[in-house]
């Protein structure tokens, strides 16, 4: 049984994530089906996007194994509910990798022991739960507590 370190999610959950999210169709349908406060029917994403069938259905069985998605059925009609915690878990994974890299490359490997905010965790390593990172010009800006 694989260990659950990542917000809740396993390292194979992180990876298949990551390779459904790879694809910019199912990001906009997550999108979509995140805009809309009741489940949303499978019959307008296929209104919005100019898919087969199939194809459609391909991108929703994606979306449900990664877990993103859970599908209601209606009779022979389907709608498809967001799992925002899933969702949520690997973001803050995301997060989590981008401030340990950006941490790495400033130069201050230990510095998130100091960090007294509420943290949240990924395997060793702690970060807050804000903190503004700034990829394109590779930069880390730090709450004062991360000053020893």
């Amino acid at each position: 049984m694989e260990r659950t370190h990542n917000h809740g999610l396993t390292g194979s959950q992180l990876e298949q994530i990551g390779r459904v999210l790879a694809e910019p169709r199912r990001v906009q349908m997550l999108r979509e089906i995140a805009a809309c406060k009741d489940p949303t029917p499978t019959a307008r994403l296929h209104l919005i996007h100019s898919v087969s069938a199939a194809t459609l259905s391909h991108h929703i069985k994606q979306l449900k194994m990664a877990g993103l998605v859970e599908i209601v059925r209606k009779g022979k009609f389907a709608s498809l509910i967001l799992q925002r915690e899933v969702l949520r878990a690997y973001v803050d994974h995301l997060h989590l990798l981008c401030y340990a890299f950006l941490l790495g490359i400033a130069g201050i490997p230990n510095a998130a022991k100091s960090i007294t905010e509420t943290p949240h965790q990924i395997g060793s390593l702690t970060a807050p739960s804000e903190i503004a990172v700034s990829l394109d010009q590779w930069e880390v800006r730090k709450p004062k507590e991360i000053y020893v």
